[in-house]
C-alpha cells in the first residue's frame, strides 16, 4: 500500500472504501498488527513517549486521523492524503459485518448498551466477547489470556492514548494472527454516552471541536495544537537547512 511520511509517520494513502479487502489481507497473513488512525495529538504525546513513537513509526499501520495531518501532507509534502477517522473506521468494520470483534473500553452500563445497539443494528457482526476498560494490571494478563482464546479478528480498543496502544502492544505478543485498532470514545458514542458529531462537521474536520464541547474535559487537551504547530515548523526549518546544505556541499564538490 502506498504510503506517504509525515513528522516521520508512514501514512496510507488509501480511501475508506478499499479497507475491507486490506483488512482481509492483513488477516489471511498469519500475523498481528495494530491499525493506528493517527492525530495530531498522538504525535505530540509521542515527543514524550520515544519508545512508544518508534514503536508507532515502525510497527503500527497508520491512517491520516485529524484534517492536521490532511493538512501537513498538502503544505508539506504536496500530496492529497484521503482521511480516514477512527469513526469511520470503526463505523466501516461492524457495518460490514465480516468480521469476528472483540470490543474493551469504557464503563459497564455504557459498555452494555453500545453492544446492545450493534447487535440490534447489524444482526450478522459476530461479537466474540467483550469488557469495559477500568482493569487493573493484574487483570490485564488474564483479559489477554481471555482474547487470545477467543480469538477474534478485531480488536476494537477505546482505552484511550497511549493505554490502548500500551495494551495492543501486549496483545499483539499473545497472538498470531488478528488485527487491533484503538478507537477511542467511540464506544460511548455507540452505546449513547455521547453523540455523533453530523457529517457537515466531520467533513470539515471539526468534530474534535463538537467532542471537546460535549465533553468540557476535553477543552484542557486542545492546548497540543500548539506543540503540533511547533512540530511542524520545526520539520519545515529541518527540511529547508537540508537543502541548503546539500547546495552548499554540491557547490563546494564541484570546485
Amino acid at each position: 500500500m502506498k504510503t506517504i511520511s509525515v513528522l516521520g509517520y508512514p501514512l496510507l494513502r488509501v480511501p475508506i472504501h478499499t479497507f475491507i479487502p486490506y483488512l482481509q489481507n492483513i488477516l489471511a497473513s498469519q500475523r498481528f498488527v495494530e491499525i493506528m488512525t493517527l492525530n495530531p495529538e498522538i504525535i505530540v504525546q509521542n515527543e514524550r513517549l520515544p519508545e512508544l513513537k518508534q514503536y508507532v513509526q515502525q510497527e503500527a499501520i497508520c491512517v491520516p486521523d485529524g484534517i492536521g495531518l490532511t493538512l501537513a501532507a498538502r503544505f508539506l509534502e504536496r500530496t492529497l492524503l484521503p482521511r480516514i477517522t477512527g469513526v469511520d473506521l470503526a463505523n466501516t468494520v461492524v457495518q460490514s459485518q465480516v468480521f469476528s470483534i472483540y470490543l474493551i473500553g469504557t464503563e459497564p452500563p455504557i459498555l452494555e448498551k453500545a453492544i446492545q445497539n450493534l447487535r440490534c443494528l447489524y444482526p450478522k457482526l459476530v461479537i466474540k466477547g467483550f469488557h469495559h476498560g477500568f482493569f487493573s494490571s493484574k487483570e490485564e494478563m488474564a483479559l489477554i489470556r481471555s482474547i487470545a482464546h477467543l480469538n477474534p479478528d478485531i480488536v476494537l480498543a477505546g482505552l484511550g492514548y497511549p493505554k490502548q496502544t500500551l495494551f495492543l502492544r501486549k496483545l499483539g505478543a499473545s497472538l498470531n494472527r488478528g488485527i487491533g485498532i484503538g478507537i477511542g470514545g467511540m464506544i460511548d458514542i455507540w452505546g449513547e454516552k455521547f453523540t455523533l458529531a453530523p457529517s457537515f462537521i466531520r467533513k470539515s474536520g471539526m468534530e474534535w471541536l463538537y467532542r471537546a464541547i460535549q465533553n468540557p474535559v476535553r477543552l484542557k487537551r486542545l492546548a497540543f495544537i500548539f506543540s503540533y504547530l511547533s512540530l511542524l515548523l520545526s520539520s519545515q526549518l529541518d527540511g529547508i537547512r537540508g537543502k541548503t546544505q546539500h547546495v552548499t556541499d554540491a557547490r563546494k564538490n564541484s570546485v
